[in-house]
Formats: structure tokens, sequence, C-alpha cells
């Protein structure tokens, strides 16, 4: 009798321990929604160079498709390097704080700007026992002459770390 009193004495203490936790505030984590990013910190970045041929042929496909006329007039005349940036929390992902410099092949900087306000996107990723997030938001940066291949882009983090990337013409 005295060990059933004992382990009912331990059950409602440990029942009130919990309501007064949950109405005192204190959340409890449970584990199938815990977030835990892969590498924290860690923020990416890729260029791709789209030159005025390859745009106007897929301006071409995509108007033989709908059986129009193509339209070239909202293509760059020397093409454009869009940049996607990758980034663990929403905050860093956006292109505002990033600033980017475009180098040529002997390391000289044509272009340097910093990103534009838009808002980036969140994606949810299963990884096995946990979850992460990741941000992506584009950048475009459009050239204003012909310039030569390879061309080394260094975009700058909102942390001010340097993410450097060699463009190639494709």
């Amino acid at each position: 009798m005295k060990k059933i009193i004992i382990v009912l004495l331990c059950f409602a203490s440990l029942s009130c321990a919990s309501l007064v936790s949950h109405s005192a505030g204190f959340t409890q984590e449970d584990p199938a929604y815990k977030i835990i990013p892969k590498n924290p910190g860690e923020n990416q970045a890729l260029a791709i160079y789209y030159s005025p041929e390859f745009l106007r042929a897929k301006e071409d496909k995509k108007a033989a498709t709908e059986m129009r006329e193509p339209r070239y007039k909202g293509i760059p005349e020397f093409g454009y390097i869009s940049i996607r940036i990758m980034a663990w929390t929403r905050g860093t992902a956006y292109t505002t704080d990033w600033l980017f410099i475009v180098q040529d092949g002997n390391k000289n900087e044509i272009y340097r700007e910093y990103g534009t306000s838009s808002n980036p996107h969140g994606n949810i990723n299963d990884v096995g026992n946990y979850y992460n997030t990741t941000w992506t938001n584009l950048h475009n940066i459009y050239l204003e002459k012909n310039e030569e291949f390879p061309l080394y882009l260094r975009a700058v983090t909102s942390d001010n770390k340097a993410i450097d990337i060699v463009i190639q013409k494709k």
C-alpha cells in the first residue's frame, strides 16, 4: 500500500510541475520539431552568366511554343550575371547587405554594386533526424559592354566574409 501511495505522489508532483511550467510560459522542446542548421553561419553564392545569344534562343523557343513573334525588347545587349545567394537566416539572405565586385581577367575592378531589396525565399529541408531552413535570393548584374572572360566575382556577405567565384562564358 505504501508503494502505491509513493507512486501516486510522484506522479502527482510531476503532473503539477508540468502544469506549473506550462502556465508559467516555459516551453517544452519536442525533438520532432527541432531545427538545426547543417553548417550554421556558412553562406554561399552561385553566379551564372547569361549571354544575349542564349537569352534570344530561349525567347525564340518560348515564342514558338506560344505561337507568337519573339520579343527581344527586355534582353540586355551584353547579357547579365545572375547571382544566387543561399543563407541560413532570412536576414542574411537580404542582398541589400551584400556587396558584389566583378573583376576582369587582370583582376581590375569593372563593376561594384550593392544588392537590391528583394525578399528572400525560404525552403525547409528534411535532413534525416532534423530539419534545416535555407533562404535564397537573387541579384542580377547587367553588363554594360562586351567583357573578356573569365570574369571574377567577389560577393561580400553581410558579416564581411568574401566568397570568390570564377565566371566562365558558356
